[in-house]
């Protein structure tokens, strides 16, 4: 059995840690494969509010858009 365990306190050794490794040591018994993630230890950057992720879809929705727009004329000029 693979177990994923995500420690997300900002302390380590605190009660969210002694908490998980309770609920892991549950399956102590059936041998897990256990890997622990603590999120204190990685580099998550959170949301800066550029909307550079609402840029990159509208300049999806836009090149969509224009594709259908040139479709339509194709075919209007096929029908001529």
């Amino acid at each position: 059995m693979k177990i994923v365990a995500v420690y997300g306190s900002a302390r380590k050794n605190g009660n969210g840690d002694v908490l998980v490794e309770r609920a892991i040591n549950n399956f102590a018994d059936k041998n897990p494969e256990v890997k622990r993630y603590y999120l204190t230890d990685m580099d998550i950057k959170s949301c800066m509010g550029c909307f550079a992720c609402r840029k990159k879809e509208r300049k999806k929705e836009r090149k969509k858009e224009r594709k259908k727009e040139r479709k339509k004329e194709r075919n209007v000029r096929k029908e001529r």
